[in-house]
Formats: structure tokens, C-alpha cells, sequence
């Protein structure tokens, strides 16, 4: 499941955990042209592309949130680059979206750009600049938020999301 870095317990007490991942997914779609999120009308991809995500999203499935939660419903994936205006303010998702839970894989190191993630559990504030081919996931339940800052360059990501039955 890890590389020895993944700590669970943060997903239940700051919103978030993150874990590199053991396959380079990152160099696999380093050179993928990506769509700007403020473009949201294009954000298509390929019958091929998305046959892809829909393996990682199966494969993220089992290797993290099945390990950990029963039951599981995958939901939407999607790739893009930057920040949309909602995004970039304190939010969460399950309340405007549907699911409680997601995972970013980032493509680019976000520690070169000076981008990053912040998350809150209500009391304190996190904040992760994730490495190429980092995952970060968060906890949606209602007593977290996040915010994406996109300070330069590009930050491009993959966005895989889930209902997992318990979390609320």
C-alpha cells in the first residue's frame, strides 16, 4: 500500500494523508497535454486516456480505500491543470459535489512552483506541497475544508473521487 511514509491516522485527524506512489504515474502523463481548469468546456479526453483513469481509479480503490473502508463506491475522475476560482477558497466538497472522499495524484513537484494544498479540521491548518507522483487524500467529511493555491507553473493533477459508505 506504501512507501513507508503513509500515515492513516492523519486522514481522521488533520483531513489528509499522502503516500508516493510506487508506480511512476506521474512520468506516465508528464507529457499529456492538460486542459486548464478555467476551461471547463474542453476538459475531454480520449477513449484510451480515460480507460487509464478508470484503471488507476480501480487501482487506488483497492490499494488504499478498501483497505481501509468497506464499502466504497467509485464516482468521477479527471485530469486538469491549475486552479479554478472555487477552488481556491476554503470548501468542501461532499457538501456541493456528492463525494466524501478523494484522491489527487500530482504530476509536477509543486514545491519548485511554490503551489501547494491546504487543508483545515476546523483547528489547524496543514500545508502540503506535494512531489511529483504524490498522492494526497482527503477526508470530506464535514469538519474538514481545503484550498488549492497555484502560485506558478504549471500544477497539473489527477483527481479520483469516491463515496465511501461511514464517512460524514
Amino acid at each position: 500500500m506504501s512507501n513507508g511514509n503513509f500515515k492513516l491516522d492523519d486522514f481522521f485527524v488533520k483531513g489528509y494523508c499522502t503516500d508516493v506512489l510506487s508506480n511512476d504515474i506521474a512520468t506516465e502523463f508528464s507529457n499529456y497535454d492538460f486542459t486548464n481548469c478555467n476551461n471547463a468546456n474542453h476538459m475531454q479526453v480520449s477513449e484510451q486516456v480515460q480507460q487509464r483513469l478508470d484503471n488507476i481509479h480501480l487501482y487506488l480503490a483497492d490499494n488504499y480505500v478498501s483497505q481501509i473502508f468497506e464499502s466504497v463506491k467509485l464516482l468521477n475522475n479527471g485530469l486538469w491543470d491549475g486552479v479554478d476560482s472555487g477552488s481556491s477558497d476554503w470548501h468542501n466538497d461532499q457538501k456541493s459535489r456528492g463525494f466524501n472522499s478523494n484522491i489527487l495524484v500530482y504530476i509536477d513537484d509543486n514545491r519548485v512552483y511554490n503551489n501547494y494544498i491546504m487543508v483545515t479540521n476546523g483547528q489547524e491548518e496543514f500545508k502540503i506541497q506535494p512531489q511529483s507522483n504524490q498522492l494526497v487524500w482527503l477526508n470530506q467529511s464535514s469538519c474538514f475544508k481545503h484550498k488549492a493555491i497555484h502560485t506558478s507553473g504549471p500544477r497539473r493533477l489527477l483527481s479520483f473521487e469516491f463515496f465511501v459508505e461511514g464517512l460524514t
